[in-house]
């Protein structure tokens, strides 16, 4: 098998699978940044609370009534996973030169960067328009004291609502422009001050914008749909086997070969489905220049 991937499977369809899915998982990065659903109907609901109201806990002696939390008026949007895939067609001729395996991997690797290019937009996107505008004071950032007090105010406006309630949520990681991560990078190991916060690069965000999100405690879910007939691992999954087990991602990719009329062409077909389920706008906080 090409590029010294491990055979997990006998059919080689199915290796080419979690070769695809690996690579999928290596760069996309925000499918570790929250749980993913398998979503075999492809259709979800947003659902985007409001300011939350609570009088001080109670004692619950008896007698005494439990204090009541209060959700402000929230709202539903529907959604759903967006699919996008590619064809190649492969040339058995070049078995005989010994170009086949090579130019596959090609093809898988490209398609990858296309997949990756167009989901992280994808999600990009629903955090910007969802997610809690920043009103903080920030300064500046020319020297690593300038980023560390941006960090610590970033902190607070994430930890607290317009109202000064607790939201339940505390900033970990930062969606970021390549660009103002180096600059970050730069200042902070000029003084060796290690950061608060996980910088992502991302080609998705103009500088000076970032998205503050909390993975300990994600306000949003990753929806996709594996499909079982085109995915081995989405079959297993299906069936309740452990990817972990086997060292491989969840499904993400689904993957069909096909013969054609054509004697020596042989297509592959790769797709996938995908979209974010914002849970909570107060576990996403982004700020803009």
């Amino acid at each position: 098998m090409f590029n010294g991937m491990p055979t997990v499977f006998e059919d080689k369809v199915q290796n080419y699978e979690v070769y695809i899915q690996r690579r999928f998982f290596e760069q996309l990065k925000l499918l570790n940044l929250a749980p993913i659903n398998q979503n075999p109907v492809g259709l979800f609901t947003n659902y985007l609370a409001g300011e939350i109201e609570t009088a001080e806990p109670n004692y619950t002696n008896n007698g005494i009534d439990f204090a009541e939390i209060i959700f402000g008026e929230g709202r539903t949007e529907h959604g759903q996973t967006l699919p996008m895939g590619f064809m190649y067609k492969a040339d058995k001729r070049l078995k005989r030169k010994g170009q086949y395996e090579s130019s596959l991997q090609s093809f898988f690797n490209g398609a990858v960067v296309k997949f990756v290019d167009f989901y992280e937009k994808i999600y990009t996107d629903a955090l910007l328009t969802n997610g809690r505008a920043n009103t903080a004071s920030l300064e500046t950032e020319t020297t690593a004291e300038d980023v560390i007090n941006n960090e610590i105010t970033l902190m607070d406006e994430m930890e607290y609502d317009t109202n000064n309630k607790r939201t339940g949520y505390s900033p970990t990681t930062v969606l970021i422009n390549r660009r103002d991560k180096l600059a970050i990078d730069k200042l902070l190991q000029a003084d060796k001050i290690p950061s608060n916060f996980n910088y992502i690069p991302t080609a998705q965000l103009t500088q000076g914008t970032r998205i503050y999100l909390d993975t300990n405690n994600p306000s949003f879910t990753i929806e996709k749909f594996g499909e079982p007939e085109y995915s081995v691992i989405a079959r297993l999954e299906e069936d309740g086997v452990s990817m972990t087990d086997l060292e491989v991602p969840q499904s993400f990719i689904n993957i069909k070969e096909a013969e054609t009329n054509r004697p020596n062409i042989t297509e592959y077909y790769l797709w996938s489905e995908s979209n974010l389920n914002i849970l909570s706008k107060n576990g996403i906080l982004v700020v803009t220049p």
